[in-house]
């Protein structure tokens, strides 16, 4: 049995605990009740002092055994050693079998505060029960010993109230305390450690709280909703609803003047944990930027708490997909753990297809006469948090990841009206990813005709460096262009490394920071996706849903569609843009996507549309193509998916 899958709540009872604190580290022992010698191996996890070393014991018992537990093993399971998912920064304890030993609470408690570990009491969501009383054990808060001598006694139980309030965070909190109070006072520490909490908790939710909290409040508030819609009119609940959101940082989710749809979600607590945890996620990487931790002396690209619940949040995802099972009208079952791993949500299948893509660009701007160039557009310095040297910008005006790249997005569309204006037609594709800080930036390959190059670059340098053009290193940084020359090599190969390192480092050794490209590549997925950011962009050329589509049919077909059949099947994404009509087709192609649409087969009246689980009108599902008027199923099967705990 792997250390990953055992659940304590699941396993066992819990007897009593022996905890002990060593010079090693501190050791925590669950005796099980139960028979049999080494009947069960069960994992579980508590944090180290400065949340980066951990220690690991393996505690070997007998069943036969009475006396105090021997046989502690250092070993390393690294971070996907998980027994509960919700914990991060923690020591990995296995235990064996069953026995029964004696606890001192009172002594532990005392030893394990001398050696900075922290307990809670009858806190949080990974409790355990004895006969004697109820416990938690948190990450350790604070090292009182580095604090020592800074402020008064009030100041020291108004700063261990807000470190303890926030056990999984109070690594950052006293970093930011004692620097604060070195080279100002402990008065401004103060002020700013109280600044600190209140961006941390917003009435009662606290952003440091770990998953099993999070969806207890967001249960408790989707009830709340339930109760308000229940009481109130539409147009009353609705603003009551936005009240109540406004105070955690939520926007109310309506579209249009559709007030029920956006109050339904309001009362689904599945919806609440989203928005709680992007709030969470991405506070807490703010505050991690504006404090200088991100940086690539540091925590490059992203937090180190963020990226662990990146991991455990696929960890979950796997799970459940591994529990979930699609069967199909012919009695075909597979999980959807073995779907995904064929569809583009697979790391090495999107890179496959990206650089098919790329390739096939590149190949129709050789048949068309048509020249590449590469542009690197960066954000000016206010929105940069770190230096690269790990001094921090004194120029930063705390602005969020999000709002850089939303900054890039408007610099692009004056680029491309402008373009527009001047007749200057472009295609190829957008890539984000971020400086060693989390700031992001935008390369472009664009093939343009020869004569329209120079234009080009000087339009898009010119938007480029609009907004503060006269800072000290604009020039060099802000905007970069360099022409690719095929005697040098192909513009494919240069996006290549590109695409690699922001998908899955595959083909590359490190980053440009001199960081393993897999760890690199990991850490960016994590900065893309808990900020939101779209990584890779298709400029110009057909919809790549209807080359999906095509792929899909084994059948010959007729006409243009089996063109376009035979072309996608042998990844020639050239010919396949030829057929659709062009770099420069958009949305006028020639074949278009086909989507179901409910009509009666009596009447031929068109049914109402099928409205999804908030009551707005749901997209129709996608089964095939149409070219032309005829019709062509690419989707033959009808799938239902049933769950099967593991």
């Amino acid at each position: 049995m792997s250390t990953a899958d055992i659940n304590l709540h699941q396993t066992t009872q819990i007897s009593r605990c022996d905890p002990r604190v060593t010079e090693s580290g501190l050791e925590v022992v669950f005796p099980t009740y139960g028979t049999g010698q080494n009947r069960s191996i069960e994992t579980y996890r508590l944090g180290d002092r400065d949340n980066t070393t951990r220690f690991y014991h393996e505690a070997h018992f007998l069943t036969t055994s009475r006396t105090q537990p021997k046989g502690y093993l250092p070993t390393n399971f690294g971070y996907c050693s998980l027994s509960h998912p919700s914990n991060t920064n923690t020591l990995t304890i296995q235990l064996r079998g069953d026995s029964p030993l004696s606890s001192d609470y009172t002594v532990f408690r005392q030893r394990a505060l001398q050696k900075n570990c922290h307990l809670v009491e009858n806190h949080g969501s990974q409790t355990y029960r004895s006969n004697e009383q109820t416990y938690r054990l948190n990450p350790p808060f604070f090292d009182e010993a580095n604090l020592q001598g800074i402020g008064t006694r009030e100041c020291i139980k108004f700063r261990n109230r807000i470190f303890r309030k926030h056990p999984e965070f109070n690594h950052v909190l006293v970093k930011s305390y004692m620097r604060i109070a070195r080279e100002k006072n402990y008065v401004e520490a103060n002020r700013n450690l109280r600044a600190l909490d209140a961006r941390l908790s917003r009435r009662d939710l606290r952003l440091t709280m770990d998953d099993d909290q999070i969806k207890d409040f967001c249960k408790g508030k989707a009830i709340q909703c339930e109760r308000i819609a229940a009481k109130f009119p539409s147009q009353v609940a609705a603003m009551k609803i936005t009240q109540l959101l406004n105070h955690y940082g939520i926007s109310f989710p309506v579209k249009g003047d559709q007030l029920l749809p956006a109050i339904r979600r309001c009362e689904d607590q599945v919806w609440w944990r989203r928005q709680v945890r992007k709030i969470q996620v991405r506070e807490y990487e703010q505050i991690c930027r504006e404090m200088g931790l991100v940086h690539k002396r540091s925590e490059i690209y992203a937090s180190n708490t963020n990226i662990r619940k990146r991991r455990l949040q696929k960890a979950r995802n796997r799970k459940l997909l591994a529990e979930l099972t699609a069967t199909n009208q012919f009695d075909q079952e597979f999980t959807l753990e073995e779907l995904s791993a064929l569809s583009n949500s697979n790391p090495e299948i999107r890179r496959s297809e990206l650089m098919v893509r790329m390739r096939g660009f590149e190949t129709v701007a050789k048949n068309m006469g048509l020249v590449a160039e590469f542009y690197t557009i960066t954000c000016p310095s206010r929105f940069h948090s770190m230096h690269t040297d790990g001094r921090k910008n004194e120029t930063y005006r705390q602005y969020t990841t999000r709002q850089a790249n939303d900054y890039l997005c408007k610099v692009w569309a004056r680029i491309r009206a402008k373009l527009h204006r001047d007749e200057i037609k472009v295609f190829g594709f957008r890539i984000v990813e971020p400086h060693h800080d989390g700031c992001p930036h935008w390369h472009l390959i664009l093939f343009m005709c020869a004569d329209q190059a120079i234009k080009c670059r000087k339009i898009t340098k010119h938007y480029a460096l609009q907004d503060s053009p006269d800072e000290p290193g604009a020039m060099k940084h802000r905007f970069k262009a360099e022409p690719i020359d095929p005697n040098k090599g192909s513009a494919t190969g240069y996006v290549a490394k590109y695409i690699s390192k922001n998908l899955n480092g595959k083909g590359i050794d490190c980053d440009q920071y001199g960081n393993n490209a897999i760890e690199a590549a990991e850490r960016i997925e994590t900065w893309a996706c808990l900020n939101g950011i779209r990584q890779f962009q298709q400029i110009g050329g057909p919809p790549v849903t209807v080359w999906r589509e095509l792929r899909r049919l084994n059948n010959e077909q007729s006409g243009l569609v089996e063109a376009a059949r035979k072309v996608a099947d042998s990844a020639d994404w050239a010919g396949f843009v030829d057929l659709m009509g062009g770099p420069y087709c958009g949305r006028d192609t020639t074949i278009h996507i086909a989507r179901w649409q409910e009509i009666d087969e009596e009447t031929g009246e068109v049914l109402d549309p099928v409205l999804n689980r908030y009551g707005e009108v749901a997209k129709h599902k996608i089964y095939g193509i149409w070219c032309k008027g005829v019709r062509v199923i690419t989707r033959f099967y009808r799938w239902v998916i049933t769950r099967t705990p593991l």
